[in-house]
């Protein structure tokens, strides 16, 4: 009989815990496809036998595991107020304790295997385009067949199955932790006007001030380890004041300026906020220091896939190329390349250098060789390459440095590249150098110099050439059979490089950005809707006190702008500081790594999540003023 009232008080109740129970089945789903990625046999196969770097994905299905736990646990908090009555009148009634307990077990245990199960459903189901997705990702062309892991499968239902349980136990336990005349009277309680203090609302200010002070100072590994603490501590104490002392300064404030107070429907959303703003203090720092971690989770991931498939395009345009003169090899590797019809022959392009002695002290102290590329061949290859970019030169006697690497400008431009008896007649002037080789990367001494045709004319010789030959194939990063085939035939002393040499930390890369960016999803949703239940909750508590103001005559007009603003500052004060934290992070980390673009990631990220944050915050207004009228 219990468990029948236990499936009818969750069939009635279901519209209100849908967000709940949404989150929860996207918190299994992402964690059952970590776990189908982790055992899947064509992404084994495609790492040769290497499963370590798979092993990202147990992390992170670890790290969603303990967070689905402290949501589930936080979110059940916000329920336990609204059935505290239900639960006392059940008492009242006659139930015993222990049946009351179990009517809400068999409620927990009923909702967390629906959850379980539509999650594994849809897991099952999308697992595929997943995978698919991880695969676009690292580049590669892979046909994934359809496969669901029973190794995944049973983790999923091991590890959800016991934090279900806990979660049940939990709800079993509130009978026996209040008393009757407690639940009866938890609606009831009211919450006094938080007390302000100036000097904790200054030192919140003051202790952010520190924190991006700290984050965009930092030059070095000793800064770096000397400033991280202090951003980690001025960021989460920063936080919990800002919600505890400057939210209710500022609040009090426009009390207290009349202009503004009775204006409209201020005076209700107001007073309304600085009514509930004790209990959403800590809720709302925890909020923040969460949209903390999502944003920069998500903006970092993004960040490693585009920062290291930006600089791959940039140093290895080509799936493959070498320096040598044997036109015959040429015509070795082309037959190669046909016996991997995985692997066609997209272009293929060459180019010749002119090795050419020159005096390069104020450039280089090692070497004494410059190598030219003629403007119009250069001009060439950028266009097939597709990098939108010019190459003026107003004179003979100037010359444009191409070097791929993350030296400064200022290493090349401006200098002289002074002539020399045995090679160079006259003197150049570098007045420009761009990051990125006439082909693949060369060896790091190595500096190509685009001249002028007719300077290059002047000095071609055919003892002096330097030929580099380059081939662009399908499916490059999948390409490891043709790549053992081809250094087989390639000889020791010529410069050689391909795609796939690159291929490891392509995929270190591109498995942080999926990973981040699936983490930091079910981040948002959790935080999104604890935003959305608190609200809610406070909706069904405040329900008489709009009902009296309604006789009173405030209109619903004004009622609905007052819950706009009191739900937009719910929603917009944890996301403002939760910014302001990534940001500060973001220019932390940028300093150490300063290969990694990070400017345009984290400006797409943050557009993003104030876009999902957005729709939640309209579906909560959308709730609220539902259960307001």
């Amino acid at each position: 009989m219990l468990f029948t009232i236990a499936k009818k008080n969750v069939k009635n109740n279901f519209e209100n815990y849908f967000i709940y129970f949404a989150s929860i089945v996207f918190n299994v789903l992402v964690y059952f496809t970590f776990e189908s990625i982790r055992f899947n046999k064509q992404i084994e196969s495609f790492l040769e036998g290497d499963p370590k770097v798979l092993l990202v994905f147990k992390g992170a299905s670890v790290i969603i595991a303990i967070f689905s736990v402290v949501f589930m646990l936080y979110s059940s908090s916000f329920f336990i107020k609204k059935r505290k009555k239900e639960v006392g009148l059940y008492s009242l009634l006659g139930l015993k304790k222990r049946q009351v307990g179990a009517l809400l077990f068999y409620e927990n245990i009923i909702t967390g295997s629906l959850a379980l199960i539509v999650g594994v459903l849809l897991g099952s189901l999308l697992s595929k385009l997943f995978i698919m997705i991880l695969v676009r990702f690292i580049g590669i062309n892979i046909a994934i067949n359809f496969s669901i892991s029973m190794k995944a499968l049973l983790n999923t239902i091991i590890v959800f199955g016991s934090l279900f349980l806990l979660i049940s136990i939990n709800a079993y336990t509130i009978i026996y932790r209040f008393k009757l005349i407690e639940l009866f009277k938890a609606e009831n309680k009211g919450e006094k006007e938080q007390k302000s203090s100036a000097i904790l609302a200054v030192l919140s200010i003051a202790l952010f001030i520190i924190e991006i002070y700290a984050a965009m100072t930092v030059k070095d590994s000793p800064t770096f380890m000397r400033n991280m603490p202090i951003i980690f501590i001025c960021s989460i104490a920063g936080t919990f004041l800002f919600f505890r002392s400057f939210l209710i300064f500022i609040v009090k404030a426009l009390k207290n300026k009349k202009s503004i107070y009775y204006r409209g429907s201020n005076l209700i959303s107001i007073s309304h906020i600085l009514f509930r703003i004790k209990s959403n203090s800590r809720s709302l720092s925890i909020i923040a220091l969460l949209n903390a971690v999502t944003i920069t989770s998500i903006g970092y991931g993004y960040s490693f896939y585009y920062s290291f498939e930006k600089m791959d395009k940039l140093a290895t345009p080509f799936s493959y190329s070498y320096v040598s003169n044997d036109i015959s090899l040429d015509k070795r590797i082309e037959e190669l390349i046909e016996k991997h019809p995985e692997n066609k022959l997209v272009a293929s392009k060459d180019v010749e250098l002119i090795k050419v002695n020159a005096d390069l002290s104020e450039i280089s102290k090692s070497e004494k060789n410059i190598y030219l590329i003629s403007q119009s061949k250069a001009e060439e290859l950028i266009k097939f390459r597709g990098i939108k970019d010019n190459l003026k030169l107003s004179s003979p006697s100037e010359g444009i440095i191409l070097k791929y690497g993350s030296l400064s400008e200022d290493n090349f431009k401006g200098k002289i590249i002074g002539s020399s008896n045995t090679g160079l007649n006259n003197p150049i002037k570098v007045v420009d150098r761009k990051n990125y080789d006439p082909m693949n990367a060369l060896y790091d001494k190595t500096i190509v110099l685009v001249v002028q045709d007719t300077v290059y004319n002047k000095y071609y010789n055919k003892d002096n050439i330097v030929r580099i030959k380059g081939y662009v194939v399908e499916n490059q990063r999948n390409s490891k059979a043709l790549t053992k085939d081809i250094v087989r035939i390639i000889p020791d002393n010529l410069q050689f490089t391909y795609e796939s040499e690159n291929l490891g930390i392509l995929i270190f890369s591109s498995m942080i950005s999926f990973i981040g960016i699936f983490v930091g999803l079910v981040f948002l949703c959790a935080t999104g809707s604890i935003i959305y239940f608190k609200q809610l909750t406070e909706a069904n508590d405040d329900k008489k006190r709009y009902d009296v103001l309604k006789k009173i005559g405030i209109g619903n007009g004004e009622i609905k702008k007052s819950i706009r603003k009191q739900v937009f500052t719910a929603f917009a004060s944890p996301l403002f500081i939760g910014m302001f934290h990534c940001l500060a992070a973001f220019a932390f980390l940028g300093s150490v790594l300063t290969a990694m673009d990070v400017f345009l990631p984290a400006v797409v990220t943050i557009v993003f999540y104030i876009l999902i944050y957005t729709i939640y915050y309209f579906l909560t207004v959308n709730s609220y003023v539902k259960i307001i009228e």
